[in-house]
């Protein structure tokens, strides 16, 4: 998938595709919910100790910043691990 696919301040039921570990075994995908938030800019992105600097953020952006509406957790995922995604409530 990509970026585009996506609009921002919806909630997604996402499929994960499965991805190979480092041991040449598969991790098989799973399906989780989250909704995307704006992507990663100065005002919303920060390391512990201070702004990200902006080489960061500039590959950041190449992620969804998404969250989980359940824990509130906030995390990057790179629409290339997406298998597929559908819309919800």
């Amino acid at each position: 998938m990509d970026l585009k696919d996506f609009e921002i301040g919806l909630t997604y039921r996402i499929k994960i595709t499965d991805w190979e570990a480092p041991d040449g075994g598969t991790v098989p995908g799973k399906t989780i919910v989250r909704r995307v938030l704006e992507p990663a800019n100065q005002a919303n992105s920060k390391f512990e100790d201070g702004p990200a600097p902006r080489h960061v953020i500039a590959e950041w952006s190449q992620f969804l910043r998404v969250q989980n509406p359940d824990s509130g957790q906030v995390h990057l995922l790179h629409p290339r691990t997406i298998e597929s995604a559908l819309t919800i409530q």
